[in-house]
């Protein structure tokens, strides 16, 4: 295997795991030190010097890259104390939102109780309406099957043995003049 193919499998095998994490730390100083350059213009140079002088190395072991990381931002806190750490913003945002939180359940288990009371008024009013309709369709059906149990008066004449008659012919129905039409 010549060197130029080992060179390109090589870098073929780290485009597949991903760049290194000393790469990153680089990046991470590189970034520290610019935040470093807008408070103090005289720690940046020394820190920077430092920085291309015996880190710039592509080489370097991985503890020597984050021990120098660990510097910067000691460096950076002490010059910017005010700033605050994600874990203070952190901490402030949980002590503001805890009475909002608070607030937030109260008021959702005031809201339940109102949805439980209006649901128990729409269960009791549905409840009536059910039982005037279920009356009045009794009331209808009772009607009905009482006419149909009632004897009708020429009952016992149906009864009697019909005797046969000839049908005679009904005269012809008049017919109605059209209405007039009204101007």
């Amino acid at each position: 295997m010549s060197l130029p193919e080992f060179l390109k499998e090589k870098q073929a095998q780290e485009e597949k795991t991903g760049k290194s994490k000393k790469g990153d730390y680089r990046q991470k100083c590189l970034d520290l030190l610019a935040r470093i350059k807008d408070l103090s213009d005289e720690k940046y140079k020394d820190l920077a010097h430092r920085f291309q002088g015996k880190l710039s190395n592509e080489n370097l072991q991985k503890k020597v890259i984050m021990g120098y990381y660990a510097q910067l931002m000691s460096e950076w806190k002490a010059l910017a104390p005010s700033m605050p750490t994600t874990q203070q913003i952190k901490k402030k945002v949980e002590k503001v939102m805890r009475p909002v939180k608070q607030e937030i359940q109260k008021v959702k288990k005031e809201v339940s109780k109102e949805v439980a009371k209006v649901e128990k008024v729409v269960k009791e009013a549905k409840e009536k309406v059910t039982k005037k309709v279920s009356k009045k369709v009794a009331k209808k059906t009772a009607k009905k099957t009482a006419k149909k149990a009632t004897p009708v008066k020429g009952a016992k004449k149906a009864a009697a043995p019909v005797k046969k008659k000839t049908a005679k012919k009904a005269p012809a129905a008049k017919k109605k003049a059209p209405a007039k039409k009204k101007k």
